[in-house]
């Protein structure tokens, strides 16, 4: 899997360019099912600036709590799944959006199950 980059201002080889994820994703937060949601907008914006500096590896659920979601130093994910449920919700939003009116969008936000993110152009993932 290649990830989207910011190096030397360019994006991956086979990857959206990097102004093209960023207009992708104020598009995305402009439609009516994300426009009212300022904790997700926060937390999409968060996830897609992390993947395009290169460090989506960097991405923890510890941190997303406390700093993202207002958790203290005492956050303990194994207790407390407000990461889990946000980012849940979140890949719920964007297959709504997806599949509706994002369906013609060039760009691709996905958030894979698998504790990896990634910005792709649809069938070709990074």
């Amino acid at each position: 899997m290649q990830t989207v980059s910011r190096r030397q201002g360019i994006s991956a080889p086979d990857g959206p360019p990097v102004d093209l994820v960023q207009l992708e994703v104020e598009k995305v937060l402009a439609s009516p099912g994300f426009v009212t949601s300022e904790r997700h907008n926060k937390l999409l914006r968060h996830l897609v600036s992390m993947a395009l500096a290169g460090r989506g590896s960097q991405i923890k659920e510890y941190v997303l709590g406390v700093e993202l979601f207002g958790r203290g130093d005492s956050f303990d994910p194994q207790t407390d799944a407000i990461v889990r449920t946000e980012v849940s919700r979140l890949r719920a939003k964007l297959r709504t959006y997806y599949s509706t009116d994002g369906r013609d969008d060039p760009v691709i936000i996905d958030l894979p199950t698998a504790a990896t993110r990634r910005c792709s152009n649809p069938g070709r993932p990074l």
